[in-house]
């Protein structure tokens, strides 16, 4: 350095040489595989403390280790850091299982079985089984959230399920299968095919058959969607999700944004068309009131929120919703239907577990009746 005594100081700075990576000094694991575990781990030529974040977050993504550290130690003579990595293992098996009673089902006995880490590789299994007087549901799947690779993930699913909806209820079976890319922590991008019997009762009545094949990209704060299905009716689906959510001041204030909109073909049956209402989007009105009885072509969902955080842990918000269903597109931004929430929260690792008051805004005369209260957790993606 050159010291100027009215500029101050001058400095060239010669660029040494980049450490690159060591060994890994394992600990911790049980049933694992080491192949496993190094699938998680980013190890490039040269050290990033990027790459320590990358891989403790591939760690916990796998869902078969309860906690991971990386701790680095570097050798100055060979210009290079070794690692020591610490995991811990979750508990490999979980079941569960209920009985209860409703107007609805009468008696209803469920139960259900999680496998971890089959064969050490990363595998979880889970089942999952009901039967009530009136129904009979099941699913089991395989998933692998590391598919020999870094990369890479994969699922596949048997299912057989009822959904109860406001103007129709769904009975489907089938099976699934996934397969993604993952990008980077907060990308990814798959495809997936789905072979399914359906089987509707309500306002419409339908029962067929479908392959549906699949494929979604997603990337920080927007999410695409597209399925084409064929079968008994042949139909394209396409759906755009934006969601933004920011501290403008950390643990102060912030501001979070939604957009959505989908569109499908005409010849798509009662359960694959678009309704809005209810405990997920325009709480303001009835579950599925928007689009009734029938369902839209197209559908379109604003959403704008400020919140306030109170010591870190409590959070305070409002936003204003406004939403359409139509089967015509020029249609859909006309006389949208808008509502305002009111919430407070507690901030958690998985999102803010909120309790919600919501009135709808297009009603002309004010009623206590009208509000609709909610209990949710808003988790991010």
């Amino acid at each position: 350095c050159r010291e100027w005594k009215i500029l101050g100081f001058f400095c060239k700075i010669f660029r040494g040489k980049r450490y690159g990576y060591g060994f890994n000094l394992i600990y911790g694991l049980k049933k694992t595989s080491l192949r496993e575990l190094n699938y998680m781990l980013v190890k490039d030529k040269y050290f990033l403390e990027e790459n320590e974040k990358k891989s403790i977050w591939n760690i916990i993504e796998s869902d078969i280790f309860k906690s991971a550290r990386i701790e680095n130690f570097i050798d100055r003579e060979s210009k290079k850091v070794h690692r020591l990595v610490y995991v811990e293992e979750k508990k490999r098996g979980l079941f569960e299982i209920s009985i209860g009673y409703s107007t609805f089902e009468k008696f209803k006995v469920s139960g259900g079985v999680l496998l971890r880490n089959l064969f050490g590789i990363g595998l979880n299994s889970r089942l999952n089984y009901s039967r009530s007087q009136l129904f009979e549901e099941y699913s089991l799947s395989l998933r692998d959230n590391f598919f020999f690779s870094r990369w890479i993930f994969t699922e596949g699913k048997i299912f057989k399920s009822f959904e109860n909806h406001e103007s129709f209820n769904l009975f489907s079976d089938g099976l699934s299968y996934l397969l993604g890319l993952r990008l980077d922590k907060r990308s990814a991008l798959g495809v997936s095919f789905t072979y399914f019997n359906a089987k509707t009762e309500g306002v419409e009545v339908f029962k067929g058959h479908g392959k549906k094949l699949g494929a979604f990209l997603r990337i920080p704060f927007t999410e695409l969607r597209f399925t084409a299905t064929e079968g008994t009716k042949d139909y394209l689906k396409f759906e755009v999700l934006n969601k933004f959510r920011k501290e403008i001041v950390k643990d102060k204030y912030g501001v979070g944004f939604k957009a959505n909109f989908g569109s499908v073909s005409k010849s798509a049956p009662i359960f694959d068309r678009f309704f809005l209402g209810g405990y997920l989007n325009m709480k303001g009105y009835s579950y599925e009131s928007i689009g009734k009885p029938f369902g839209g072509r197209y559908y379109a969902y604003l959403n704008g929120e400020v919140f306030y955080i109170l010591k870190r842990k409590y959070e305070l918000s409002t936003y204003l919703e406004f939403g359409n269903v139509r089967n015509k597109i020029s249609e859909v931004f006309k006389n949208m239907k808008s509502d305002i929430v009111f919430s407070a929260g507690l901030r958690t690792p998985v999102g803010v577990v909120k309790g919600e008051l919501a009135y709808p805004l297009d009603e002309k005369k004010f009623s206590l009746r009208k509000f609709k209260i909610y209990l949710s957790v808003e988790a991010t993606f």
